[in-house]
């Protein structure tokens, strides 16, 4: 983006990174102000790609596996979208994944528990 000539100060930001007002925000609307401290930190982002690159692709023989297949077949996202898209996929998948696990689990232990009620209660059998 061009800078405007005659524009004497930066309204790229409104508030700097330790919530310091550098700006003021138009009154055009009611409550309207700049977003404190509290609030910039909680919508800020920087650093959450490494929750998932830092695998990516040697860390984990899963993950190695499948980013070079992706690779190979031309499914390496080159978009966006397409990101978004993967990481959908992905937070979909291992949640899923986890919740059939805790069923299963679930399930084997009432088998084992309902086995075990099950031999000590059944009648004996007369010789």
């Amino acid at each position: 983006m061009e800078a405007i000539d005659g524009l004497e100060n930066d309204w790229s930001q409104i508030v700097d990174e330790e919530g310091n007002q550098i700006g003021t925000v138009g009154h055009h609307f009611k409550l309207s102000r700049a977003f404190n401290k509290e609030e910039m930190d909680h919508i800020k982002r920087d650093g959450t790609c490494i929750a998932c690159h830092k695998e990516i692709p040697k860390a984990s023989l899963a993950v190695s596996l499948l980013h070079h297949v992706a690779e190979y077949s031309g499914q390496l996202p080159k978009t966006t979208n397409q990101h978004f898209g993967l990481v959908n996929k992905i937070v979909l998948t291992s949640a899923w994944g986890q919740v059939l696990l805790a069923l299963g689990g679930m399930l084997v232990g009432a088998l084992v528990v309902g086995g075990f009620g099950y031999r000590k209660w059944k009648p004996k059998s007369q010789p």
